[in-house]
């Protein structure tokens, strides 16, 4: 029997989002301003986006880095999971870049 992965942040009515739901499947990346990009994660967790490379991270909480500056030392972004919701399959991220505070992935159909 495989072993479970612990759930990552539990949305409403108890529904979990853990890694294993999360990857392998395909998201649409929605930004505060209104631009969207399509990803796709791998089986283990990693996309490509605008050229960069990513990979998730199963935390907890669930959460990725990225760096805006092409990799010098102290540019990291961390982004982090904040809220799921199940119904309309969301998942809000925080990031601690300035100006990208909230984005959101919604799962594509």
């Amino acid at each position: 029997m495989k072993d479970r992965v612990p759930p990552i942040l539990r949305g409403s009515m108890g529904v979990e989002l853990d890694f294993e739901s999360a990857i392998g499947s395909r998201w649409i990346v929605e930004w505060e301003n209104g631009n969207r990009a399509p990803i796709e994660l791998d089986a283990e967790g990693r996309w490509e986006l605008f050229d960069f490379r990513y990979r998730l991270r199963a935390g907890p909480p669930l959460h990725f880095r990225w760096d805006e500056q092409g990799g010098y030392p102290g540019n990291e972004v961390v982004q982090t999971v904040r809220a799921y919701d199940p119904v309309n399959q969301v998942i809000t991220w925080t990031t601690t870049h300035p100006a990208y505070k909230r984005i959101w992935w919604r799962r594509a159909m």
